[in-house]
């Protein structure tokens, strides 16, 4: 709401607007509360109405200037929208967006490497984290970090748009696991002590008898060889 707000008031209008007394409101439809997200209704309309809170002035404002404020969703691109009349196509990349013709496509690409992140209220391209703004203006003139021959009209892989959510899945921490069959561990066991000199005659001697003991149960042979492996090593520390 404040960036439509302040885009709004950069206008040469004389009566400014004030974010607290505005709401917006889907056209022919409902009204859009004050903490819902935006990326959630712009898949529903194409248009919005900027509306003062209180509904006694809405009609002055028709009454006067014909109609309220406009905020215009632009459409996501489809192969079908991305070419012009002129039979042109609009290049894909990020940041780009340079209407091209396919038989004449030899001129420089200047672009973005990955997609622009809006979060808070901040704004800034995922490629170039140290050039963030927060005004809409600053952020359309961050110069593209990268260049590519001839334009190209195929979406680019993974999300156009990203936000809090898609930076905090991002950037989780895999979780590494390790091998849940105990046959595996015990692969591991003997891959390590070869890697380190050991003899692999000796470990399969020892892994033979174990699975006599243990009636051949994997999981039982991986807990006597940690076993034995941990008396030899605190043996070593006495």
């Amino acid at each position: 709401m404040k960036l439509i707000v302040d885009h709004y008031n950069k206008k040469d209008y004389e009566e400014k607007l004030i974010v607290e007394d505005m709401i917006l409101k889907i056209a022919g439809g409902e009204e859009i509360p004050d903490d819902a997200h935006m990326r959630q209704y712009m898949g529903r309309a194409d248009t919005f109405y900027l509306l003062p809170r209180d509904p006694s002035k809405r009609r002055k404002i028709i009454e006067t200037e014909g109609s309220p404020p406009v905020v215009t969703a632009t459409p996501k691109p489809t192969e079908k929208s991305a070419a012009r009349k002129d039979g042109k196509l609009r290049c894909k990349r990020f940041g780009c967006n340079t209407y091209f013709s396919e038989d004449d496509n030899n001129e420089t690409c200047y672009h973005h490497t990955m997609a622009p992140v809006f979060h808070d209220t901040a704004k800034y391209w995922l490629c170039c984290p140290n050039k963030k703004t927060y005004d809409w203006d600053n952020f359309q003139r961050i110069p593209p970090c990268s260049t590519s021959q001839g334009h190209s009209a195929e979406t680019e892989k993974g999300p156009a748009v990203m936000g809090g959510s898609e930076l905090r899945n991002a950037n989780r921490p895999q979780q590494l696991e390790g091998p849940t069959d105990p046959k595996k561990h015990i692969d591991n066991l003997r891959k390590t002590l070869t890697d380190m000199g050991g003899s692999e005659d000796i470990f399969d001697k020892a892994w033979g008898k174990l699975a006599v003991k243990t009636g051949g149960n994997s999981g039982k042979i991986v807990e006597e060889l940690v076993e034995i492996i941990q008396d030899a090593l605190q043996q070593a520390t006495n």
